[in-house]
C-alpha cells in the first residue's frame, strides 16, 4: 500500500483517514441496529395492541380504564366501583369545643 520511503507525514494521514472511515463505518451500523431493534419493539407493540382491541372487539368489553390496563393505576372491579358510589359518605357532626388558636383568656 504505502511504499517504504513515504514521508511520515503523509504515513499519519493516511492513519487518519483510515480510522475516520473505520469510526463512520461503526456509528453507521451502531445506527443500523438500532433502527431494526426500535422497529422491532414498534411492531410488537402494534401486535399486542391490536390483539387487545380484537379481543375486546370480539368480547364486546369497550376499554373503560386503559390506565388500569397497562398497570399505571390500581383496577377496580365494577362491584367495587357500584358499592363505592352507592355507600353514602359518613358525616361527621360538629362538636361543641372551640378550634384551640380561638379560646379566650381566663379572667
Amino acid at each position: 500500500m504505502s511504499s517504504l520511503g513515504a514521508s511520515p507525514r503523509a504515513t499519519a494521514m493516511r492513519r487518519i483517514q483510515v480510522g475516520s472511515v473505520g469510526l463512520i463505518a461503526v456509528l453507521v451500523l451502531v445506527t443500523l441496529a438500532s433502527m431494526v431493534v426500535e422497529s422491532s419493539d414498534n411492531t410488537q407493540a402494534g401486535t399486542t395492541n391490536m390483539q387487545v382491541s380484537q379481543q375486546n372487539a370480539v368480547s364486546g368489553k369497550k376499554n373503560e380504564e386503559p390506565l388500569a390496563e397497562i398497570g399505571l393505576v390500581p383496577k377496580i372491579d365494577a362491584d367495587q366501583d357500584a358499592q363505592q358510589k352507592t355507600k353514602p359518605k359518613p358525616f361527621a357532626a360538629p362538636s361543641n369545643t372551640a378550634p384551640a388558636g380561638n379560646s379566650m383568656p381566663a379572667q
